[in-house]
């Protein structure tokens, strides 16, 4: 705990219920003396608090980095495997093309079988 100051400011402040029961249950003898304490607590932790958020700042830019870069690699993948599937689709349309001309072959010489007989 800090050395007491001399408080030669004199304020009168309103504040709702919520502000009041938080000073009171803070440490200090009078609401002024919690008030004072809950103040050059928070002034005392704020340059960790700050280090802190940096520190988060940081980590979530770093995985929003590592996110793009991964959803970079996916969109890639997801382009290989369009190609792929539109490479097999086409694949797909010559084979029957060849199978319908094999089989149009197969009925023309099944006919020209029959008329030799």
């Amino acid at each position: 705990m800090q050395k007491k100051e001399k408080r030669p400011n004199q304020k009168t402040i309103r504040m709702s219920d919520r502000i009041v029961f938080i000073l009171e249950t803070y440490r200090g003898e009078s609401l002024a003396d919690s008030l004072e304490n809950l103040v050059l607590d928070c002034n005392e932790k704020l340059p960790e608090i700050n280090e802190k958020v940096k520190q988060q700042e940081k980590y979530y830019e770093q995985r929003k980095k590592d996110i793009n870069k991964e959803l970079s690699q996916l969109i890639e993948v997801r382009n290989d495997l369009s190609s792929i599937s539109s490479a097999i689709l086409t694949a797909k349309r010559y084979c029957n093309t060849i199978e319908k001309r094999a089989e149009r072959e197969k009925d023309k010489l099944k006919g020209k079988g029959k008329g030799k007989k």
